[in-house]
Parts: C-alpha cells; structure tokens; sequence
C-alpha cells in the first residue's frame, strides 16, 4: 500500500463506510486541495527570513498563517459536505 498524502490522511480518505461514490469524490478533491496548499506552506516553511526586513518577515510569517487557516478551513468544507450527504 502506498503511503497516503497529508492531505488524504487529513481528510480520511480511506474511511467510507458506505462506500459512496460522492463521498471519494468530495475527499479526494479536498484532498488535492489540502496537497496544494500544504506544498506552499512548506516552501514558505523553508524559506529564509534571514535577509527580510520586518514588513517582509511579517509578510511572510501572515501569508504562513493564512495558508494554515486554508488547510483548516478546507478540511472542514470536506466535513460538511460529507455529514451532508450521508445525512
């Protein structure tokens, strides 16, 4: 078995008790979401604010925050569209 992405494991792609095919196609696509913006977030992680003044360290440290929030945020939608349709 393949190791899942974080976006997958996030969402739980695997567990679909129903197996519903709206359910895999709701996750998988907040999964891809997910792996986007988790790709952006981890470039940002890995970028130096070594040569940044303050307003580009802050910058950096709110476009961070707001990718974080993204991730959240995304993994929710998936929760309520899924409780909505196994409702």
């Amino acid at each position: 078995m393949t190791e899942q992405t974080y976006g997958q494991r996030l969402v739980r792609v695997q567990f679909n008790p129903a197996g519903s095919t709206d359910v895999d196609a709701l996750k998988t696509a907040a999964a891809t979401l997910i792996d986007l913006i988790w790709d952006y977030l981890q470039k940002l992680e890995d970028s130096s604010t070594e040569d940044m003044d303050l307003v580009q360290v802050e910058h950096h440290e709110h476009a961070m925050e707001c990718l974080s929030i993204a991730i959240s945020r995304a993994e929710e939608c998936c929760m309520w569209a899924v409780k909505g349709l196994t409702s």
